[in-house]
């Protein structure tokens, strides 16, 4: 869940990509996913005000690929 995007603030229900990655930091930490597991980042809301190029931007700071529709990942 990535509703808020990059943006912070005191919206508790959803995530933003800095949240995204101390969730998957944690995955980690517990050995649920390795350091070179592929992280997608999803749902994302117009709320976050970034158009897709944005997102793809933050989400590589962050260490995740931007979902979007249609997407298929290979397992």
């Amino acid at each position: 869940d990535c509703t808020k995007g990059d943006m912070e603030h005191d919206y508790y229900t959803h995530m933003s990509f800095s949240e995204c990655r101390r969730v998957a930091d944690s995955f980690i930490r517990y050995g649920a996913c390795g350091a070179d597991t592929r992280l997608v980042a999803t749902h994302f809301s117009h709320n976050c005000n970034m158009i897709y190029d944005e997102l793809t931007t933050a989400a590589q700071k962050y260490g995740f690929t931007a979902a979007y529709d249609g997407m298929t990942v290979e397992i």
